[in-house]
């Protein structure tokens, strides 16, 4: 299987429990009207935000979709500030810890 090379062909770094989101952050990044939104208004949102962009979801989503778009074959994006932006608001992406690491069961 040839790897697939070119414009948005990069990949995103697992941070321990970050596998869901990246599969969510891949879809995204794939729908056509959020790819005419980012490609029509880059940046836009950092531009007139004004709140402290590591609080800001949407600021460090757009980083994450820029450095995507400009990184290529073989290369990956560490969204950790999006995920520390996402865990502010959600407790379950605060820290690094799997599902069921704490000892009890999965149901």
């Amino acid at each position: 299987m040839e790897p697939h090379c070119g414009p948005g062909a990069c990949g995103l770094d697992n941070l321990g429990n970050s596998c869901y989101l990246n599969a969510v952050l891949q879809v995204l990044l794939h729908l056509r009207p959020v790819l005419r939104l980012l490609e029509t208004q880059p940046a836009e949102h950092r531009k007139t935000c004004a709140k402290d962009p590591s609080e800001c979801v949407m600021c460090q989503f757009e980083k994450v979709a820029e450095a995507m778009r400009e990184g290529g074959c073989g290369r990956s994006v560490a969204p950790r500030l999006l995920k520390q932006a996402i865990g502010k608001k959600n407790a379950t992406f605060a820290s690094n810890k799997q599902q069921g690491d704490d000892g009890g069961s999965m149901r």
